[in-house]
């Protein structure tokens, strides 16, 4: 099973919080597959890249218009239904 963390935020300013938590997922067994961060403000291309060495990034730009958001949450596999 591939496990995508997702996270919603205003900016992306330091890879640090969410290199945290994979430290923290390896440690107790989970293999983060990839990460979607949806955010409404700016996103250091630094932070994006540090983070891209660990795992895959998906940033979703408009969460303020929810059409825009789904189609780009689909075009990366994520669906509305579980499986």
């Amino acid at each position: 099973m591939n496990i995508s963390f997702g996270m919603i935020t205003k900016e992306i300013l330091s890879a640090e919080p969410l290199d945290e938590f994979l430290d923290n997922a390896k440690r107790y067994g989970h293999e983060i597959y990839s990460v979607v961060i949806a955010h409404s403000g700016v996103a250091n291309p630094d932070a994006i890249q540090e983070i891209e060495k660990r795992v895959p990034v998906h940033l979703v730009k408009k969460i303020n218009d929810a059409d825009e958001m789904c189609n780009t949450l689909e075009e990366i596999g994520m669906s509305k239904k579980g499986n």
